[in-house]
């Protein structure tokens, strides 16, 4: 019972600051019209790298309708290489003392309890958070994809959306000009990018699987790369070391939009659910996600040349910590041939 206990304490964390980011928004917005021209906004985005990919739509919006706004990000220093050079962006930071002045607007895309307690101290003209859109959706029973959830938070302070979202990644010539150099410098010309890695092991597809995969990939003529962070080293060597062919071990050894330029050039990216597939979708690669305990609907790569595998048991969602079938998680329900199979279907398209 004791993780149940544990995951119901961390959904009502949560459902608690959604419940107070919505009741400060009635309060500050009771006479306030959204359709106002605003000359500092602050969007708070508190999260990890694919879920920063997926608000990078929405800011984009919000720049085309708020052109001479000063837009400043606050997020974590993990993410800022994603969108220090973001051109919808004025300002990127990572420590509330960087925070100076009045905004007129604050948008809690993913917010803390520090940063609500910044908002109660600098109380804005308009306060739109994730909270208000999130029971509304529950409610209706429309899960939506966090690309789309993103541009909803926001809609009320949008005259013009456009009908279809795409995501997008602004990457700097020099990062262009380090990948095309990298590949050269490894000899690749066909290359795929396999991330075996996970933040959590119970969203990690077995590295057993993960070497059988490299050998299908190695008979079908492609070079490997495997990629993630320094934290994905480990398991990407024990894979490799495996194989008798060479493949390239790349984690840790560049920047995400290093990495992103890289991806640009790649024929096909198969991994875990997690920021490596959320970036090589944001450069439009084929890009296949394999799905454990996490919700499809809501982080399925966001576009058409994405997939995703995904064996939904009852027990989903979960806490993605602890598992009520250790034996048997989800994510290794997912085979080989089915992997291959999903393979071969976005390399024909």
């Amino acid at each position: 019972m004791t993780f149940k206990v544990h995951y119901l304490v961390e959904i009502w964390k949560t459902k608690i600051y959604f419940l107070c980011t919505i009741f400060l928004s009635r309060i500050i917005n009771r006479n306030n019209p959204f359709q106002q021209k605003f000359k500092r906004i602050l969007v708070i985005k508190v999260d990890e790298i694919g879920d920063m990919i997926t608000a990078l739509p929405a800011l984009q919006i919000l720049r085309n309708n708020h052109p001479k706004a000063e837009i400043v990000l606050f997020c974590k220093p993990l993410v800022k290489n994603i969108v220090q050079s973001d051109s919808s962006i004025s300002k990127v930071v990572s420590d509330k003392n960087e925070l100076s002045g009045k905004f007129d607007l604050i948008i809690d895309l993913r917010g803390t309890w520090s940063m609500f307690r910044y908002t109660l101290l600098h109380l804005p003209k308009c306060y739109l958070n994730r909270g208000t859109v999130r029971f509304k959706n529950k409610k209706s029973g429309q899960q939506k994809h966090e690309v789309e959830a993103n541009v909803q938070i926001m809609e009320s302070v949008l005259q013009e959306i456009p009908k279809s979202l795409k995501l997008r990644l602004e990457i700097k010539n020099e990062d262009h000009c380090f990948a095309k150099e990298w590949i050269e410098n490894q000899g690749l010309k066909n290359f795929v990018l396999l991330h075996a890695g996970a933040r959590r092991p119970l969203k990690q597809w077995s590295p057993d699987r993960f070497t059988e995969l490299s050998r299908y990939f190695n008979d079908k003529k492609f070079q490997l790369v495997f990629c993630g962070g320094p934290e994905d080293i480990d398991v990407n060597n024990e894979i490799i070391g495996r194989l008798n062919f060479t493949a390239i071990n790349m984690a840790g050894k560049t920047s995400l939009m290093q990495f992103a330029a890289i991806a640009s050039h790649a024929k096909l990216f198969v991994g875990n659910d997690s920021g490596p597939m959320h970036l090589a979708s944001a450069v439009n690669i084929p890009a296949l996600g394999l799905f454990g305990p996490s919700v499809t609907e809501t982080f399925r790569p966001y576009h058409d040349k994405g997939a995703f595998i995904h064996h939904k048991l009852p027990c989903n969602p979960c806490d993605q910590i602890h598992c009520v079938q250790p034996h048997d998680v989800c994510i290794n329900r997912i085979t080989l041939k089915e992997v291959e199979e999903k393979i071969e279907e976005l390399l024909a398209r």
